[in-house]
């Protein structure tokens, strides 16, 4: 709207006249009263008024048209500016929309190569060939798998003979295979390649193949092969397998991981003098609550073992994890902790008692007539615990605390494994190898990151189960070739995962935003399934992976008849690996509270490689070694743990130098939260080379590298 400042000027000197006028009409009479002079004098003021309301609205015309002018300008820019913006918002529309097309594009050509992918994967299969690697974009941390060349059609994969082992079809020559379908069947329990992990479903349909009682002993006693599972291949042992499997165990046996009679026998008095123990002692505990006569008789307790005694592959010295099971009357602090262990230590065949109450899993630990005994305890929600209880039965998962869960799921685990196994002999056998050749190679350890006695008995059963045929010498040539290729983080998971009324929480990563990080799912076949490889880091797995692939291509050449078995197992070279190493040194009063002290060191080792990788931005791995190393010149009880440092490619490329003075202050202040922290409890962390390690660690007549 446009001001018109002439009319309003114009008003203004009429009104200023217009006034004037009224006043000399008003006093017109009275006119002749005044003097010559002031009426000389008036009529010269109003001379002046009215030269001074022409130059107003001079004045005035000439600010309209300045103004007039400037608010033209002003809407020209105005009108400009709004045309201008009007075209970038277009621009930016036009962008969109192209950015939208090339998404939309580029879905479409990735769906259709994921398809083909697929089509590959499922011919390879029918051909009895793993799955060659291919680069995933969808790649948990942002970083694709490596690519292998495509095979053609009469190409072989490495290390692996034409015609040993035929694809899985229908034989009318064996009546002993009964197979109903053909292809993937219910591997579809791993990740698809683009799948995001909220699509995926945690409750597969069953597979088809059923494998039955071999007649040539091959098959396990009673074994059908877990409708979750599609065998790759039901092939059984050649000749050359079979030589090779006795050179195994041979190897095995004069390595000593197997124990003499002997010490079995041992084993077994040392466990039924403590399962006698304990029932007495729930007994006194019942008679001393006031219970009546009759429960006092009924009172009972049990002890069940864990872990690689229950699985059949302990090795000789170490340590039996035994669990028990008491009625819901008798608690974990008091009950267990005090009075059992006050029992125990009057005893004379029981040393070196002590109780790890800070530990995840609250146990009890000691020697009995020389036997190293980890004991654990779980108190049931029932008032007299049967002696033919059945700990697998999930009733017995009603009302306990997550503490109990965790001591009563050690028992469940192994006991389920074993159940899922085509052959418990090849199982255990295959299993003792591999843990053997874990040990040897720094790479057996949960609590440092890497893969506990569970994490690798659970790897064994599913190779067991994808080749329910193959002895020991073939599964365990299958197991590094099988993980090699493996596209982590795929799980692992021998069944599908179970889900029921009760309240604990099986792994879930579309549930659990936590569970979304991990890097190598290894999931436990009883309720409810957890990851038991949850520590594992980008160091670790980049470690594991590579003696992975170091084991492929040692089976590689024993299969040709190229190596021996003692290649495999060959010590791996720790301190002679890396040029760097973090040097944790830890110093007690005395001998039990240096293992007290060492158990809460060790625990966080696995921080200290996290942080490591954080401070570095992924540019420095770590491999922590699970041993601890004993100087004995020093006038305190002491261990030492080493971590092997390495840069990756690109800081060893560009010679950057890391630091990582932050994430070793953050480790100390981490274990100065120790709650059991006593005097003389120390610890030193110190960054030494390779050639400033110490001698102590190196066996007597090693050469200092």
């Amino acid at each position: 709207m446009t001001i018109n400042w002439s009319m309003i000027c114009n008003w203004m000197v009429f009104g200023i006249q217009y006034n004037f006028i009224r006043f000399l009409y008003l006093s017109h009479l009275k006119i002749s009263q005044f003097s010559p002079n002031f009426c000389h004098s008036l009529l010269h003021f109003l001379q002046l008024l009215s030269s001074a309301c022409f130059f107003f609205k001079l004045s005035g015309l000439f600010i309209i048209v300045v103004m007039e002018d400037r608010f033209r300008s002003l809407e020209a820019q105005v009108v400009e500016q709004g045309s201008k913006i009007d075209s970038r918002l277009q621009s930016v529309e036009a962008r969109l929309q192209s950015v939208e097309d090339t998404i939309q594009e580029f879905k479409s050509e990735m769906f259709a190569q994921f398809a083909g992918w697929k089509s590959e994967m499922t011919e390879l299969l029918r051909q009895n060939r793993p799955p060659s690697p291919v680069i995933d974009p969808s790649s948990a941390h942002g970083r694709g798998q490596t690519s292998l060349p495509n095979q053609g059609e009469g190409s072989q994969m490495p290390g692996r003979r034409p015609g040993k082992e035929p694809a899985v079809q229908n034989d009318p020559e064996n009546p002993e295979i009964v197979v109903e379908d053909e292809g993937l069947g219910e591997n579809t329990h791993a990740f698809q390649i683009g799948q995001r992990v909220d699509d995926l479903d945690w409750a597969p349909r069953r597979g088809n193949l059923e494998v039955r009682q071999q007649a040539q002993g091959h098959g396990g006693d009673n074994f059908t092969s877990p409708r979750f599972i599609t065998p790759l291949s039901l092939s059984g042992p050649s000749e050359a397998d079979l030589q090779r499997n006795a050179e195994l165990e041979k190897f095995l046996r004069d390595s000593g991981v197997y124990v003499k009679e002997e010490e079995a026998a041992m084993r077994k008095e040392v466990l039924c003098k403590l399962d006698q123990i304990v029932k007495r002692w729930v007994k006194q505990l019942a008679r001393q609550g006031g219970y009546t006569d009759q429960m006092v008789e009924d009172a009972n307790s049990i002890i069940f073992t864990c872990g690689s005694y229950r699985l059949g592959v302990h090795v000789p010295g170490t340590a039996i994890d035994t669990l028990c099971i008491g009625p819901s009357y008798v608690n974990r602090e008091e009950d267990f902790f005090t009075i059992l262990r006050d029992i125990l230590a009057k005893m004379e065949e029981v040393t070196e008692i002590r109780c790890v109450l800070e530990a995840h899993v609250p146990v009890m630990k000691f020697k009995f007539q020389g036997i190293s005994i980890n004991l654990l305890y779980a108190s049931i929600s029932l008032m007299v615990v049967p002696e033919d209880l059945d700990i697998s039965d999930c009733s017995v998962l009603y009302n306990i605390d997550e503490t109990t869960l965790q001591s009563l799921n050690g028992c469940r685990v192994a006991g389920e494994l074993m159940k899922l196994v085509p052959n418990v002999e090849y199982f255990q056998m295959t299993l003792r190898a591999l843990k053997f050749w874990a040990k040897i190679h720094v790479v057996y350890s949960d609590v440092t990151g890497f893969l506990g006695g569970t994490s690798w008995a659970v790897l064994v059963a599913h190779i067991c189960q994808l080749y329910p045929n193959a002895i020991p010498s073939m599964l365990v040539s299958r197991v590094f070739r099988v993980y090699t290729q493996w596209h982590w983080p795929n799980p692992v998971m021998l069944c599908p995962i179970e889900h029921n009324e009760l309240s604990f929480l099986p792994w879930d990563p579309r549930k659990n935003p936590e569970e979304q990080t991990h890097r190598m799912p290894i999931i436990t076949p009883a309720y409810p399934c957890m990851n038991s490889s949850s520590h594992v880091s980008a160091s670790t797995l980049s470690v594991l992976m590579s003696q992975f692939q170091f084991g492929s291509e040692i089976c590689e050449g024993i299969e040709s008849s190229a190596a021996q078995w003692d290649a495999l197992f060959e010590p791996y070279s720790f301190f002679e690996a890396f040029k760097d190493f973090v040097q944790v040194d830890i110093v007690a009063a005395d001998d039990n509270d240096l293992l007290s002290w060492k158990e809460w060191v060790e625990s966080k080792l696995v921080e200290l490689t996290l942080k490591i990788e954080t401070v570095t931005n992924g540019m420095m791995h770590s491999h922590p070694n699970p041993n601890a190393f004993v100087d004995s010149s020093k006038p305190h009880p002491h261990f030492a743990f080493f971590i092997g440092l390495m840069r990756n490619r690109e800081a060893a490329k560009r010679r950057r130098v890391l630091y990582i003075r932050g994430a070793v202050e953050e480790f100390r202040r981490e274990i100065s939260r120790y709650t059991c922290l006593k005097p003389g409890m120390e610890i030193s962390v110190s960054h030494v080379l390779r050639n400033q390690i110490p001698a102590f660690v190196f066996p007597e007549g090693h050469t200092i590298p």
